[in-house]
């Protein structure tokens, strides 16, 4: 696992790079939804609605970059286990997903370790409406749903509308981004030379065609 994660680091600090990026969108979107409705005075649902929308067109977009990005690892290994450079892989994409999620499951669990001790088997409970005790879980839980609402702020539109309230929320996000990856990847390796395989007399022809 030391030698994957040192062979691998560099694709893992790319998803979260692009983690980044795209909250710095969704950021703006964000703030230009809210900051549109205030002006001209749209209801609570209409803010609702644009919030939802604003939120799942950046999540599907981040789920899109991951999905590229993946998808032309796997291609790229893909090549290499058909020459024999590179033993089969198939759970990379897993990995490494999962490596770049490590920020963001860790600020997840702990915000709900923090809710679970201020609100106990009221895990759906709201806990701005809960009497703040102990101390120590209200403040971990404040801080960590606020530094995972932060950098992760694709999913704050779901967050404060659809799931508000639900206590492992953060704790699910990084799953869509891990399951993209892993099955992308897998995409790949499996489609590295195309969806469409060539017979050898049309191989044959395209070779033939760049000496033209």
């Amino acid at each position: 696992m030391k030698q994957f994660f040192k062979d691998n680091v560099y694709q893992s600090v790319r998803m979260l790079l692009n983690q980044i990026a795209m909250t710095m969108f969704a950021l703006m979107l964000i703030f230009a939804v809210s900051t549109a409705g205030e002006k001209n005075g749209a209801s609570a649902s209409t803010n609702d609605l644009l919030l939802i929308t604003v939120s799942s067109l950046s999540i599907l977009f981040y789920l899109f970059l991951l999905y590229h990005m993946s998808y032309e690892m796997g291609q790229k290994d893909g090549i290499r286990i058909q020459g024999g450079r590179m033993a089969p892989t198939p759970w990379k994409g897993f990995f490494i997903a999962l490596i770049a999620n490590i920020p963001n499951l860790l600020l997840g669990l702990l915000e709900f370790i923090g809710k679970v001790a201020i609100a106990g088997d009221s895990v759906f409970a709201d806990v701005s409406r809960m009497d703040p005790s102990p101390v120590w879980a209200a403040s971990l839980y404040d801080i960590c749903h606020t530094i995972a609402r932060f950098i992760q702020s694709m999913y704050t539109g779901l967050g404060a509308t659809i799931f508000r309230g639900v206590g492992f929320f953060d704790l699910l996000i990084p799953l869509p981004a891990i399951l993209v990856c892993t099955l992308s990847y897998r995409l790949g390796v499996r489609y590295c030379d195309g969806f469409v395989k060539r017979t050898p007399k049309a191989t044959a022809k395209a070779k033939d065609s760049r000496y033209q």
